[in-house]
C-alpha cells in the first residue's frame, strides 16, 4: 500500500527513520564506552540530541502515513501494529529527551540519564521492530507492483554450459 508522504514514490518516513535510530544506538554505545574508559560523554550527548531532532522530523511523514494511509486503508491488525509503533516511538523520543536534560553537563552522565537512555534504547528497538512488521508483513509504504511477472515458484537452474 503506497505511502501518503512520498518523494518520487519513495516513502519519506522510511527514509528518515534510519537517522534517529542510528544516532540513538550510537549514543547508547558511546555512553557505555565513555563510562568504561572514564572519558567525556559529550559525543554521546550530541548523538542523543541529534536523534531527538531526527525523530521529530521523521515523525511528521510518519503521522501523515498513519492518518492518510494506515487508518483509511489498512487492516485492523495493521492499524493496531501502527498505533503500537507510533506510541512506542513517541515514548522513546520522550525518554531520550529526558536523558539529555538529566545530564549534569554534556560531558557527564547521571544515574537518571542512564535509566532514561536505557529505556530509550529499548523502546526505539521495539519501535523499529514494529515498523519492520508494518513494511514487511503488512506492506505499509510499499507500492503495489502492477504489470510485472509473478516470481517463479521454483528457482531456475542454469547449467554452466548454458552460459556460453
Amino acid at each position: 500500500m503506497q505511502s501518503t508522504a512520498t518523494v518520487s514514490r519513495h516513502p519519506l518516513h522510511t527514509i528518515l527513520v534510519h537517522f534517529p535510530i542510528a544516532f540513538w544506538v550510537g549514543a547508547f554505545i558511546a555512553d557505555i564506552i565513555a563510562s568504561l574508559s572514564d572519558s567525556s560523554h559529550a559525543f554521546a550527548a550530541y548523538l542523543a540530541l541529534a536523534g531527538c531532532i531526527g525523530a521529530g522530523i521523521a515523525a511528521i511523514p510518519g503521522a501523515i502515513d498513519l492518518f492518510g494511509t494506515v487508518i483509511p486503508k489498512a487492516s485492523e491488525r495493521a492499524r493496531t501494529v501502527a498505533f503500537g509503533h507510533a506510541g512506542v516511538n513517541v515514548a522513546a523520543l520522550g525518554f531520550w529527551i529526558v536523558s539529555v536534560l538529566l545530564r549534569p553537563t554534556f560531558a557527564t552522565m547521571s544515574d537518571g540519564a542512564w535509566i532514561f537512555s536505557s529505556l530509550g534504547f529499548v523502546f526505539v528497538s521495539v519501535g523499529g521492530y514494529l515498523g519492520g512488521r508494518l513494511v514487511y508483513e503488512y506492506r505499509i509504504g510499499v507500492p503495489e507492483l502492477t504489470g510485472l511477472e509473478p516470481p517463479r515458484s521454483e528457482p531456475s537452474h542454469t547449467r554452466p554450459s548454458d552460459l556460453g
